[in-house]
């Protein structure tokens, strides 16, 4: 009786031995394949929200909702719209306003801007109001200065409740003869001249609903929204870099936006292919402005990393 326990002992030893070793064999199988597994399909990192102003991470998760059911009526009609208030080649016809003057002022206007941290929103606005006063008028180049500060403190005035006061506003400015009468006279003029129609389809319209059209579905992760958000960011960079280029105004809001989407989803390494947006622009028109705007990328990272380090590092 205790040879057969002992028989039966050494085989139950011998069997659960060969049962461990062909578990071991298929746990390296199974490590094996997975690593094989994430070699080859890597998992994404989970996206950070970037630090900049210009981050308006909480705002899109916010009005995702009446984005859902009132987008699509609000950028049919700033589309429609967009091209009445986008005056193109306004500098055809002026004598002592070229596009490097233009860019040098609206630089002037971001570096104002961004002390402040506005949003962007109040920067597109007020290159708006620029463009739209110089398609009508002729202005002196000593002019071009001032109108551009109160163009951004009138749209600060559109779109801030809280701004600082005209006097702390203008010292950024250097100059002793900005005085608060001057832009407030400037100010009475401008708005004339625009007729009273403070409100426009701006860029900044277009970046958010194209941004909120990628993380309007229901099925979209919290890691998705920081990814459209950080685009949202870039891309508002990119068009202050192309609001200040004169060329780039010849493309309307709604396609200009399109292109910086992009182009900030190239630097950020986010991968969109089948992306569509609405619009009917012509295929050879919006591959031109895709390659202008990654040419202007291309050619001024110095520009976009001084501007917001922490997006382009």
């Amino acid at each position: 009786m205790r040879q057969r326990d002992t028989v039966m002992d050494l085989f139950n030893t011998k069997k659960r031995k060969r049962a461990e070793k062909r578990s071991g064999r298929r746990q390296k199988k199974t490590k094996r394949q997975r690593d094989q597994h994430v070699t080859c399909g890597p998992v994404m990192e989970e996206p950070t929200p970037v630090r900049d102003p210009w981050n308006t991470l909480k705002k899109i998760d916010d009005c995702l909702q009446t984005f859902e059911e009132y987008g699509q009526e609000a950028y049919f009609f700033n589309k429609g719209l967009e091209k009445d208030f986008s005056p193109s080649g306004f500098l055809a016809n002026q004598h002592e306003i070229d596009p490097t003057l233009w860019q040098e002022v609206i630089n002037i206007l971001i570096k104002v801007h961004r002390h402040f941290s506005f949003d962007f929103s109040n920067l597109s606005l007020a290159v708006n109001y620029m463009a739209r006063y110089i398609s009508h008028r002729q202005v002196k180049a000593t002019i071009l200065k001032p109108l551009g500060a109160t163009c951004l403190y009138l749209a600060t005035k559109i779109m801030h409740r809280n701004r600082p006061s005209v006097e702390e506003f203008l010292e950024l400015f250097g100059e002793a003869c900005y005085t608060p009468e001057y832009i407030a006279y400037v100010e009475k003029n401008l708005i004339y001249q625009l007729e009273f129609r403070l409100q426009a389809p701006t860029i900044d319209f277009f970046l958010e609903h194209f941004s909120l059209m990628r993380v309007s579905s229901e099925k979209c992760s919290k890691s998705n929204i920081t990814r459209a958000a950080n685009a949202l960011t870039a891309a508002r960079g990119i068009a202050a870099l192309a609001m200040s280029k004169y060329d780039f105004h010849s493309y309307l809001p709604s396609l200009l936006a399109q292109c910086c989407l992009k182009a900030a989803d190239q630097i950020l390494g986010y991968n969109n292919p089948d992306e569509e947006y609405l619009g009917d622009y012509p295929a050879h028109l919006m591959q031109e402005c895709l390659e202008k705007t990654f040419l202007l990328v291309s050619a001024n990272k110095n520009f976009l990393q001084q501007l917001m380090p922490e997006v382009f590092p």
